[in-house]
């Protein structure tokens, strides 16, 4: 029987079409040291997020997530782009923020405390070269050869936090540490570290090999008001300024655990699998065809792990930030230079260059270049502005060149903040 352009098994599938899930702009570490030491009160509301891939670019993933068609010309450009391990991922944030900074707290002086709400929305996928050519052109491509489908993963969670913060100011330096309460909405987590097809070379069989592992939170309630699990975090914030005009800072955010309830599920596989199709002489009445090499509750049984029930726990995808910034020209250029890394991720380290021009001293311009995290090179822009009294609007976007070249580059975003201090 021939086995070309046979059904991949559903857990590899849904590795691969989990890459076009959309998120729409990219994160801002938010600096606590800014929105608190410069006015007695602050109140802030944020919204952002983004969506970045180093191997598919924007044209692409658009036409996947509209179900659009996309013609072989497209594939095959996309294809040849591939490497051996692929990414996606992106991060969609919303938070409203309360402050207050005064000459002391508690008696310690020049200290402050703040309260935060955070919704929470975290992607993150890998997807080999072979794995991505079987779902878009199916195992004839790969007769006589063995596709290298695994270090493949899936992790979408969903949580929303609520955070206290302390910070203090001791000379130069500005200390901040804050913790949180976690509520855990929703978790899909799959990993297929090993797993392989060959498709024999005239098609009469195929030969699948797959080790993995599949954790769910429940699939019947995982909308916003969702209590699937709970947690804790810290952020700690460090600033040093050695004199006017420099400011190192380092920022570590979301270091913690999420604990699944027992409402949760688990399944592994480990098994390799021989099929040579089935041969039915009678389509009328299959089951009596007796020359059947394989039934089809055998081929399920095979395929499908056992899930079993019980909570397990999750480490968020923490981030670490360390940024250092100059001031160029007094109050006109400023430039800054940094990296950012996630833990528990497939995200490498983001690498980037801002300079931020002061057209007056209630609006500024920021253009930055960067590569790395999900993506590869991009560059962006923003605005801010200070409007009426200590009001302060900013937006803008990191990926400028996804969104002016989607055929060239991969990813979107976009952020939004507003801030009042009095």
């Amino acid at each position: 029987m021939n086995m070309y352009n046979c059904r991949i098994p559903g857990i590899l599938l849904l590795i691969t079409f989990s890459v076009t899930s959309r998120v729409k702009a990219q994160p801002e570490v938010l600096s606590l040291e800014n929105d608190l030491s410069r006015k007695h009160y602050s109140f802030g509301l944020s919204a952002d997020g983004y969506g970045s891939s180093n191997a598919l670019n924007n044209d692409f993933v658009n036409a996947c997530i509209n179900k659009s068609f996309i013609n072989p010309a497209a594939k095959n450009d996309a294809f040849v782009k591939l490497s051996d391990l692929n990414r996606f991922g992106g991060d969609f944030d919303g938070s409203i923020f309360f402050g207050h900074f005064g000459d002391s707290l508690f008696g310690k002086p020049n200290s402050g405390y703040f309260f935060a709400f955070k919704d929470r929305n975290h992607l993150d996928v890998s997807f080999s070269r072979d794995l991505f050519g079987l779902a878009f052109y199916g195992n004839k491509k790969y007769a006589g050869q063995k596709a290298d489908i695994g270090n493949a993963s899936v992790n979408i969670l969903q949580y929303q936090q609520i955070q206290f913060g302390w910070m203090r100011k001791i000379n130069k330096v500005t200390l901040g540490i804050g913790i949180s309460a976690i509520k855990g909405q929703n978790n899909i987590s799959i990993s297929i570290p090993q797993a392989s097809l060959y498709t024999e070379e005239s098609g009469e069989y195929i030969d699948l090999a797959l080790q993995g592992s599949i954790h769910q939170t429940d699939s019947l309630h995982k909308n916003l008001a969702a209590m699937n699990g709970w947690g804790t975090s810290s952020d700690i914030f460090f600033s040093y300024t050695p004199d006017s005009g420099k400011t190192l800072k380092i920022e570590i955010s979301d270091l913690g655990y999420i604990w699944w309830n027992k409402h949760s599920s688990f399944a592994s596989i480990d098994t390799s699998y021989h099929f040579e199709g089935m041969e039915v002489t009678d389509i009328f009445n299959p089951a009596d065809s007796g020359n059947t090499s394989q039934s089809m509750d055998s081929i399920v049984r095979k395929y499908l792990p056992v899930e079993k029930s019980g909570g397990y726990q999750t480490m968020l995808p923490a981030l670490f930030h360390i940024s250092f910034e100059k001031n160029i020209i007094e109050e006109t250029l400023n430039l800054s230079a940094g990296f950012r890394y996630r833990l528990s991720a497939s995200y490498t380290p983001f690498i980037y260059v801002t300079a931020k021009y002061l057209f007056s001293p209630k609006f500024s311009l920021s253009l930055t270049g960067a590569s790395g995290g999900y993506g590869n090179f991009t560059a962006g822009l923003s605005l801010s502005a200070i409007l009426g009294k200590n009001f302060c609007l900013s937006a803008g976007s990191n990926f400028l060149t996804g969104i002016l070249a989607p055929r060239s580059f991969g990813g979107e975003g976009a952020f939004l903040s507003m801030k009042k201090s009095f």
